[in-house]
């Protein structure tokens, strides 16, 4: 079957091009070719077009063992772009993944913001440094310090790099390598949180006045303790209010993955709730792997009946889009920054929760487990 170059592949060495210098310069008022009159070297040596061959190669040992990217190796949603990669003309599926050896390996995980980043890092290794550069595309964050060890799949698939890590949540995975790897910041820290639609909020603020909810008073849906106090709150956002089959999907968060159930897991509180034959509200979930169990246990731990639904990254987006154009109600999992959240900047509202304690963050085991 006939294959061409691939996506990552068509682009390498093509971003910083004349134009650009052309560009920059114009926009900054500068001369790229400019010299310190003292010393002859260049004012600006970074403003030039892209490095079109590496320079630089890095010896690492890991990438030279005989299980490195092989497939059989590599967890089933792990792909390598690497230099040379191709794909077939027909469907675009990947022919051949190209060399990885002696490349600088960016872990890039699969959310919006890891992309852009993940892209930035790689155009400044090489076009501007001289690195060839590869990038892992795998789902999650959980395994990034053990692909840098030696260890475990950093014998398959070992990387250099992870540009965003949310760590507070996978403290206890990520600090088992803490000797193999360093961190630092990047310039922003990222929030994750518990939202709803602006539009339901507003709603529950009309109190007995409310036409899409049964509420004995005003009610601030943007603060965890409204739930606690009765079950109007709960009723508005229960599983009856909700597209059950949009938000939960078992294939996302199989029976027995983190407490789920048929794609959802739930609180103790929801359990209690059962057995009084009252129901319990619903909270959109992503990936089990994104923060995992972290805001489960945040609204357990308060004593908030909820069940915990699973669908994805594009999932709850989904449901969430179709939740304010039907009008419907919906409470759910995100995190900032997100172009998610640019899209529909004024629509969305962050629900408060207690302030978190470093040191009960410390001893977050990255589990949950009360079956749905």
């Amino acid at each position: 079957m006939a294959t061409t170059t691939s996506p990552f592949d068509a682009i390498r060495g093509q971003c910083l091009d004349a134009p650009w210098v052309a560009n920059v310069s114009t926009t900054l008022g500068v001369n790229p070719s400019l010299r310190d009159p003292k010393s002859g070297r260049l004012l600006y040596p970074w403003l030039r077009t892209a490095l079109q061959k590496a320079r630089f190669k890095i010896n690492d040992p890991r990438q030279a063992q005989s299980t490195a990217y092989q497939r059989s190796c590599m967890s089933s949603g792990d792909l390598l772009n690497g230099v040379g990669e191709r794909v077939f003309v027909a469907g675009g599926a990947q022919a051949f993944q190209g060399t990885f050896q002696g490349t600088i390996t960016i872990e890039d995980n699969s959310w919006p913001s890891h992309w852009l980043t993940s892209a930035v890092m790689g155009v400044l290794l090489q076009e501007v440094l001289g690195y060839d550069v590869t990038f892992l595309q795998t789902p999650g964050g959980n395994s990034a310090s053990q692909r840098m060890s030696a260890e475990g799949m950093g014998q398959c698939t070992p990387t250099h790099i992870n540009v965003e890590i949310w760590t507070a949540s996978k403290l206890p995975v990520l600090s088992v390598y803490h000797n193999e790897t360093t961190s630092m910041s990047n310039g922003y820290v990222g929030q994750a949180g518990w939202f709803t639609p602006t539009a339901n909020l507003k709603e529950t603020l009309k109190g007995p006045s409310s036409t899409h909810g049964t509420f004995q008073r005003a009610y601030s849906a943007d603060f965890w303790h409204e739930y606690t106090r009765s079950q109007d709150l709960v009723k508005f956002y229960s599983p009856a209010n909700t597209d059950m089959p949009r938000v939960a999907v078992s294939s996302v968060c199989p029976n027995g993955t983190m407490g789920c159930q048929n794609g959802c897991s739930k609180s103790y509180a929801c359990t209690v709730a059962e057995q009084n034959n009252q129901t319990c509200m619903v909270v959109a979930m992503m990936e089990p792997g994104y923060d995992p169990g972290f805001l489960q246990a945040a609204i357990a731990n308060n004593n908030i009946p909820a069940y915990f639904c699973f669908s994805g990254y594009g999932g709850v987006q989904n449901a969430v889009v179709d939740a304010m154009t039907r009008n419907k109600t919906i409470t759910f999992y995100h995190f900032e920054p997100d172009m998610f959240h640019l899209q529909y900047e004024g629509y969305l509202t962050r629900i408060a929760l207690p302030r978190a304690q470093p040191k009960i963050v410390a001893t977050a085991t990255g589990t949950f487990s009360e079956n749905g």
